[in-house]
């Protein structure tokens, strides 16, 4: 089978293989199209900026399936083209794509022109299910870093050592935690890495007096997340219960867990599957004093 992956720009080379800043496209396609290709299937990313070009220079459709990957733009009339081809087409969808401003002008008539819709939680599969009556299947992400062993020291350290790494316009809640974050520090002093696109707001929200939670704004890369993960103790996963946050899918958690670092996680419904790994509670604080309880059983986890 021929299998184009429709995505947006910029894209470029990382360790040998097609990188993309998008974690949605690295974990839902980028990461996945090597083992396709290892079933027997040729994969294509097909840049959604060149399809008119491409469909100048006839190479657009001779495939047999098309997959959409996050859009702002209305792929509409390209998906009617494609069925009207006979050719398959994939929705995929990572985002709460009715609630989105962004998103909810354009997706849901997308959905409906999809033979199927996949979707990165059981959360939002379910949501597409109901709210566009489309078939619809949850397909997870893909983890992409080195797998990492869960060494913690023997006891725990006089310094907890945390992370919190993604994209600044998702750190809404961890900036809300640091209040409790700083006070609990108070108990055992804290520091806090924060791998992230440095805007101007994010750096001064961070900028911290002195005092027992220090943190550190390191820029993004796929280098620094995997240097804050080997170098901390625990993944803070702060989150909240807005509609648009409630469905995204558990890959900071199982990237967390795959480096072998423990997550203490907002008790989201995609992050609940993992209790029995990962830290789960409505509370960060009593997540983290929970684990320093806990300490020696960590590793297990």
């Amino acid at each position: 089978m021929i299998i184009h992956h429709l995505a947006h720009k910029p894209f470029a080379k990382y360790r040998g293989k097609l990188f993309s800043p998008l974690a949605s496209l690295r974990l839902r396609a980028l990461e996945p199209a090597p083992f396709l290709a290892r079933l027997g299937h040729k994969v294509k990313i097909v840049p959604i900026e060149d399809i008119p070009d491409a469909v100048r220079r006839g190479t657009f459709f001779d495939a047999d399936l098309y997959v959409v990957h996050k859009t702002f733009l209305d792929l509409g009339p390209v998906l009617d083209d494609l069925r009207a081809r006979g050719k398959r087409v994939v929705v995929d969808v990572c985002d709460h794509v009715f609630a989105l401003p962004q998103l909810s002008g354009h997706y849901p008539a997308m959905l409906r022109r999809a033979d199927l819709v996949t979707a990165s939680s059981e959360a939002l599969a379910e949501l597409v299910r109901d709210t566009a009556g489309v078939p619809t299947a949850y397909v997870p992400d893909c983890v992409e870093l080195p797998r990492g062993e869960p060494v913690l020291p023997a006891d725990p350290p006089e310094t907890l050592r945390l992370l919190w790494f993604g994209r600044s316009d998702n750190a809404g809640p961890l900036l809300a935690a640091l209040p409790a974050l700083a006070a609990f520090a108070g108990e055992r002093p804290c520091h806090l890495e924060v791998v992230c696109d440095p805007t101007p707001a994010l750096t001064a929200a961070l900028a911290q007096p002195d005092g027992p939670l220090r943190t550190e704004l390191t820029p993004w890369s796929p280098e620094a997340v995997e240097a804050g993960l080997a170098a901390c103790h625990a993944v803070l996963l702060p989150s909240s219960d807005e509609p648009s946050v409630a469905v995204k899918s558990a890959n900071r958690l199982q990237e967390a867990l795959w480096a072998g670092r423990m997550p203490v996680a907002h008790a989201l419904r995609s992050y609940r599957p993992f209790a029995d790994s990962a830290i789960v509670a409505d509370d960060l604080v009593a997540g983290l004093r929970w684990a320093l309880n806990h300490w020696p059983e960590l590793p297990a986890r």
